[in-house]
């Protein structure tokens, strides 16, 4: 039975996990607060082309996302698993000086990332053959690293006034909930450059500067920002 810390650890991912063979569910209230949020992030989003679908799943088994996003054929599907899930507890429910709100907000900024980085990426997300544990390593660490920073990106164009709660509350889950032994994760020093993103974004520079975050290349994680590696 895996820990307390090796869940966290699966949680902060935010992966989709099992998605496919959920079994879809009548959402209660807190899952039509998840909808609505990501109702109104999709409307933002929709005019780019991409499609979306929701799905609310049947209780969740150890270890699975509260949120996490599927794609397929040019869908992004958000899957909610909140019903007895305790690391929905732990990430959204927790009494840590941040709302409710906010936190599912930057969950959901995340999440959209990821469906933002498959959807403009999707002739470079599957290799043509087999690659090595590093080359998989990377590609999972460019996701997330990206999916944090254009959560961020995201909020400073659209929620500003959400934007430094975000960045504290990512900055605190990449540093103390989540023991990253393998760097496939942001280091907070990694999550502090997109305060300039606010405000003054007409509607077509947000969409192309969105894309452009979530479809950049993570640096390696031996990397610092601002050095060069030799």
């Amino acid at each position: 039975m895996a820990n307390r810390a090796a869940l966290l650890f699966a949680a902060l991912c935010w992966a989709a996990s099992g998605y496919a063979h959920a079994d879809t569910l009548q959402p209660n209230a807190d899952e039509r607060e998840i909808l609505e949020e990501f109702s109104n992030m999709a409307a933002l989003a929709r005019p780019l082309g991409i499609a979306f679908e929701t799905l609310v799943a049947d209780d969740a088994q150890e270890g699975n996302s509260p949120m996490a996003m599927g794609f397929d054929a040019g869908t992004c599907t958000l899957v909610v698993r909140i019903r007895n899930n305790p690391l929905y507890k732990a990430l959204v429910m927790a009494q840590d000086g941040h709302s409710k709100a906010l936190k599912l907000r930057a969950i959901l900024a995340h999440e959209m990332g990821h469906c933002f980085r498959h959807y403009f990426r999707q002739g470079d997300m599957e290799p043509a053959q087999p690659v090595s544990a590093r080359a998989r390593m990377r590609a999972r660490r460019e996701s997330e690293v990206q999916a944090d920073r254009f959560a961020l990106a995201w909020t400073a164009i659209y929620r500003s006034e959400d934007y430094d709660g975000v960045l504290e509350y990512l900055q605190k889950m990449r540093s103390t909930l989540c023991v990253d032994r393998a760097g496939g994760y942001a280091r907070p020093g990694e999550l502090t450059d997109s305060a300039s993103y606010k405000g003054g974004t007409g509607e077509q520079a947000a969409a192309e500067l969105l894309m452009q975050i979530a479809t950049l290349h993570a640096p390696e994680r031996d990397e610092q920002p601002g050095l060069t590696k030799r």
